[in-house]
């Protein structure tokens, strides 16, 4: 039969989802590879590979029996196609999450360090593999984020038998760093009475780690390669000596980031880039706040001791941005105990800046909270509950902010509302506008008040939340329904948007953008094609007259500035007289300004100005303009 074709390059594009999907693919294979590994076991691992689930196992024993069970499996699971796609879904992630958790729970060197998020158990679950090597080891990470934790793990898993030594490349002068490192001999400098041992020497056949390498000078960077690379370091004023020396350096900051800038070594980073770890910041590990904290608290807290969280508290945690990392959270929950003097943490027993920056949120963005809250051994019944979420429904859409595009309507249909047009017309519409804004406003607080709901994690065991919930949710989405349906009777949208008014301002728009396009320039292409300010200014002054005469009457209307405006602005400029031009000039503010008023290029602007010796004091004196308007027979 004809081998089938294996896609294992279809992954998620979440680069840390792809990351465990490999990491989990590595350890299925070379497990799979194992002999004594039981078939049972190999067609588990198969069911995983492939992303299917535990009711396959059974029938993958044969391919897990065979001496390729990869391919077996994939000839069974392919069920005739020509190929088949390793899994790579959401329910795969989850479960290559479950396998690497588990292999790292079992492990008793890394019994300190706390993960359930995938970056962090992707990390640790290679550095059990490069615990093995004798190679040099960068991790990477925020302060606080466990590289110290992580380095002594990684020694204690390599069996090495020396100790484990740490180092602070930062703080003091190369040569007291060098001097730490390697040591001196008696006599190497006036002062140096005794022979020193540098912690290279000291850490003979253990591990040295170097904390923050990035601040480590760059002569002592040269030095650092040489050790790694030889083997051999040589102490001030002695003789070379040969060292066995596992080296684990850590970084707060991106020493790729430091090798562009040329404050690190391009070498040495090459050297290092080998075995890299990464330890991601707290906020972006994945639901850490609803599984990790609970193994904290029991580290920190006296044995037996049953300690909880109230709703809020726990929110709370999860909302800040944790600069400090787990060292921070540690520090935190240890205070947060001290304050509590009992099982229950609330709110009132965070921080300030914890509970401050929690507390300034909407209702409706501490849901959790607001629905959940209960006293310790409380249980919240269903009045208490169906009150809770319908006054989160109020507040969800009480708070409903509109979004950009509809800001835009709002805004117009203010503009609109302030013309005094009577027109039976220009009411149906302003109507009908009204009637559109009322219907998005509605659809869009209705779906703000559902995924409110739909956010809600009702704790584990409670019966009576998720039916509440679930009542709620399907009246919301009755009213989203009817809104629909009522939609049908809407104008469109179009319709409404085809009156004078609204052709008007489209124009007036769509001519200043061109002329911001092309500089203000008249000789430009298509200029022809556009309207120029003076002509939108007539029809603008024609509408004006027509509804203000309907308003104050015919004999009331006086109009002349604006009809001395449009005068000076449509005659020719070749004919305007020097008040003229100074008037152009103290009117407006720039040349911009008068490029779009008069509809005269920049470059004519100045050249007619310097003609006449008038300086471009733009703005300097704001005056009505003076029209010297020319003799019918002239104009």
């Amino acid at each position: 039969m004809a081998s089938i074709h294996i896609n294992d390059t279809v992954l998620p594009d979440n680069p840390v989802h792809r990351e465990a999907i490999l990491e989990t693919r590595r350890l299925i294979r070379a497990e799979l590879r194992s002999a004594t590994a039981p078939n049972l076991k190999k067609a588990q691992l198969l069911a995983l590979l492939f992303g299917r689930s535990k009711r396959h196992v059974a029938s993958l024993m044969d391919a897990a029996d065979s001496t390729n069970p990869v391919q077996a499996a994939a000839q069974q699971l392919a069920a005739g196609a020509p190929s088949v796609v390793f899994g790579h879904d959401e329910f795969h992630i989850i479960q290559c999450q479950r396998f690497l958790y588990e292999r790292i729970r079992c492990d008793k060197s890394l019994g300190r360090i706390v993960a359930t998020d995938l970056g962090t158990l992707t990390a640790l679950s290679r550095s059990l593999d490069m615990a093995r090597s004798s190679e040099p080891i960068l991790i990477e990470g925020g302060t606080g984020t466990g590289k110290g934790l992580l380095a002594t793990a990684i020694h204690r898993k390599s069996g090495r038998d020396g100790e484990v030594l740490n180092f602070c490349a930062y703080g003091s002068r190369s040569e007291l760093l060098a001097d730490d490192l390697y040591g001196h001999e008696r006599g190497a400098f006036p002062g140096a009475r005794t022979k020193r041992l540098g912690l290279f020497e000291q850490a003979e056949g253990g591990t040295l780690v170097i904390d923050e390498i990035g601040e480590l000078p760059l002569d002592l960077q040269a030095s650092l390669l040489r050790v790694l690379e030889t083997g051999t370091f040589r102490p001030l004023g002695g003789r070379e000596k040969s060292v066995n020396v596992r080296l684990i350096a850590t970084s707060r900051t991106s020493l790729a980031q430091l090798v562009r800038e040329h404050k690190f070594r391009e070498d040495l980073y090459f050297r290092l880039m080998g075995f890299r770890l990464h330890l991601p910041l707290l906020r972006d590990r994945e639901h850490f706040f609803r599984g990790a904290h609970e193994e904290i608290l029991k580290r920190i807290s006296q044995p037996g001791a049953e300690l909880q969280f109230t709703a809020a508290a726990l929110d709370a945690l999860c909302n800040y941005n944790w600069p400090g990392n787990l060292r921070e959270f540690e520090s935190v929950l240890r205070k947060a105990l001290l304050y509590s003097g009992e099982h229950l943490i609330r709110i009132e027993h965070l921080p300030h800046q914890i509970r401050t920056r929690y507390l300034a949120l909407s209702i409706s963005e501490r849901a959790q909270a607001f629905v959940f809250a209960q006293n310790h051994g409380e249980q919240l019944d269903a009045q208490l509950l169906t009150y809770r979420v319908e006054r989160l429904v109020l507040t969800a859409r009480k708070e409903s902010v509109a979004r950009e595009e509809e800001k835009g309507l709002v805004s117009l249909e203010e503009i609109l509302r302030k013309v005094p047009d009577d027109d039976v017309e220009h009411k149906v519409k302003m109507k009908s506008l009204g009637e559109i804004l009322h219907f998005i406003a509605e659809k869009r607080k209705t779906s703000d008040a559902i995924e409110a709901l739909e956010q809600l994690s009702p704790p584990a065991g409670d019966e009576t939340a998720p039916e509440v919930i679930k009542k709620a949710l399907g009246q919301l989405h009755e009213d989203s329904h009817r809104l629909q349906e009522d939609a049908k009777k809407l104008p469109s949208i179009k319709s409404v948007l085809n009156s004078p008014w609204l052709r008007l301002l489209k124009r007036i728009d769509d001519n200043h953008r061109y002329l911001v396009d092309q500089g203000g320039d008249p000789s430009a292409p298509n200029v022809d094609a556009v309207k120029t300010p003076a002509s939108l200014l007539n029809e603008v002054l024609i509408l004006a007259k027509k509804h203000l005469t309907r308003l104050v009457g015919e004999s009331d209307i006086s109009l002349t500035p604006v009809e001395d405006a449009l005068a000076f602005c449509s005659r020719r400029h070749s004919t305007w007289t020097e008040d003229e031009w100074r008037s152009l000039v103290a009117n407006c503010r720039s040349k911009t300004e008068a490029v779009r008023v008069s509809g005269i290029d920049g470059r004519t602007i100045s050249k007619f100005l310097r003609n006449l010796g008038i300086a471009e004091n733009w703005g300097e004196r704001l005056v009505v303009y003076s029209v010297s308007r020319p003799p019918k027979e002239q104009a």
